[in-house]
């Protein structure tokens, strides 16, 4: 069922199949994503909830999980839920992306860049990852960093618009600082 082009129908069967078989892991979390695509975050991890009773080791119900608990606040228990998925798979690239984004939003540049560096170790080819790590350098005020992290971005994704800008806003950060250090002479 395509839960993205008719989201309500999806859910309607989705409920009729869990009636029918209550443990139904792929109904929960198709739901799960229904939900979570609605904005319906209280339903989407009563769903994903629901994946894991069935599949404690599931890491596309810890991952959904955390993304859910995210959008509701609950960014100690998504840090959690991320844990776990990196316990059962250690080389899952995603879920160091999204603790560098919450250590980001947090404020805390030097978590962010451990785990985009961590995710990077991993797959280096991802421009996403780059563009994040150089985020990160700036939070940090890395200017030279940040601009060489985007400028990468930019190799593997030429055309994403928002790598350029950052990567543009980065050298003027390195251009403005070089200029003060040239005029405190």
């Amino acid at each position: 069922m395509d839960v993205q082009g008719h989201p309500q129908e999806a859910i309607r069967y989705y409920h009729e199949a869990l009636k029918l078989w209550p443990d139904y892991t792929d109904a929960h979390r198709n739901l799960g994503v229904a939900f979570f695509n609605q904005g319906q975050n209280t339903k989407a991890i009563y769903h994903f909830r629901e994946v894991l009773r069935t599949q404690p080791n599931s890491l596309a119900g810890h991952h959904l999980l955390s993304k859910a608990l995210q959008k509701q606040g609950q960014t100690a228990e998504a840090i959690e839920e991320l844990h776990e998925v990196l316990r059962i798979d250690p080389r899952f690239v995603a879920a160091y992306n999204d603790l560098g984004l919450i250590s980001l939003a947090q404020g805390n540049g030097t978590d962010a860049v451990a785990h985009f560096q961590e995710a990077l170790r991993i797959s280096p080819e991802k421009a996403v990852l780059h563009s994040n790590l150089g985020l990160a350098h700036a939070k940090r005020g890395e200017w030279g960093q940040a601009a060489a992290c985007f400028q990468r971005a930019c190799e593997l994704a030429p055309e994403n618009p928002l790598y350029r800008r950052n990567h543009n806003d980065a050298l003027n950060h390195v251009e403005g600082s070089a200029k003060q250090s040239g005029q405190s002479d």
